[in-house]
C-alpha cells in the first residue's frame, strides 16, 4: 500500500461515515474531524475501520496522526514509515 492508496482508503472510509463531506477540497494537513464535523463516535468508527482495512493496529496515542490525511500516510504507508 503506497501513499496514494492510504489517502484513497482514508477518504473511502470517511465517505461512509460522513457521506455529505466535501472530499475534493480536504486540506491534507488540517484536522479531518474539524473539516468534516466528525463527532467522537464518528472519529472512533473511522479509526476502527482504518485499522481493520489496513490490518495495522492504531493506538490511542496515534489518533492525532490519523486526524489528518498527511498523518494517515505517515502512520500507515510502509513507504513513508521506512
Amino acid at each position: 500500500m503506497d501513499d496514494r492508496d492510504v489517502r484513497a482508503l482514508a477518504v473511502e472510509v470517511l465517505s461512509g461515515i460522513a457521506p455529505d463531506g466535501d472530499f475534493d477540497s480536504l486540506d491534507p494537513a488540517v484536522s479531518l474531524r474539524r473539516q468534516l464535523d466528525l463527532d467522537s463516535l464518528d472519529f472512533m468508527a473511522y479509526v476502527e475501520l482504518l485499522s481493520e482495512r489496513t490490518g495495522a493496529p492504531i493506538r490511542e496515542e496515534e489518533y492525532p496522526l490519523v486526524d489528518t490525511l498527511d498523518g494517515c500516510v505517515t502512520l500507515l504507508s510502509p513507504a513513508s514509515s521506512g
